[in-house]
């Protein structure tokens, strides 16, 4: 299926989740997270997010996919490190 079309189907049907997806092309973003291509390759390198790759024999080039879930539990534990630090500034507990 063309991205165009993935794109339109994410855009649409927002509670259908893949279980995986691929990276976003150049200068694009994802239409789940809204990350770029640069962000989750910084994620993978910093330890955060394991990316899955498919390069063929003999090839340089391959595709690479994420994790929906994987993701979406690491936007999950940001926001909940977030809602901690703005509680203790307000003198509430984590």
């Amino acid at each position: 299926m063309p991205k165009q079309q993935l794109d339109i189907i994410a855009e649409n049907l927002p509670h259908l989740r893949p279980e995986f997806y691929r990276l976003p092309d150049r200068d694009s973003q994802d239409p789940f997270f809204g990350c770029t291509r640069a962000a989750y390759y910084q994620l993978e390198k910093d330890g955060d997010l394991r990316l899955i790759r498919r390069i063929p024999k003999g090839k340089k080039k391959g595709i690479v996919w994420v994790r929906y879930a994987d993701m979406a539990e690491l936007m999950n534990r940001l926001a909940d490190v977030q809602q901690g630090k703005a509680q203790r500034r307000k003198g509430g507990q984590p």
